[in-house]
């Protein structure tokens, strides 16, 4: 199911970015079994949804420079 990867997706990577605990673009596209192509589209979707978001080439990480929270569920019945 498309939609329940997508919220997967969201999720985990905020989680990760919440940590500072991303690694490099390409390591954070493996750690989520994602494309790096995909990786971006994810990040610009929540940054649709008002996160701000930049990467550390020091620290190797992205982080918010807002904040940000993110509250996705699926229910199906």
């Amino acid at each position: 199911m498309e939609l329940r990867n997508e919220i997967h997706h969201l999720n985990s990577l905020h989680r990760l970015i919440k940590m500072c605990y991303t690694g490099s673009p390409d390591e954070l596209a493996h750690k989520l079994h994602i494309s790096k192509r995909h990786l971006y589209n994810v990040l610009d979707e929540l940054r649709a949804r008002g996160a701000k978001i930049d990467y550390s080439r020091s620290s190797y990480t992205f982080y918010y420079t807002n904040s940000f929270e993110l509250h996705l569920n699926l229910q199906l019945r």
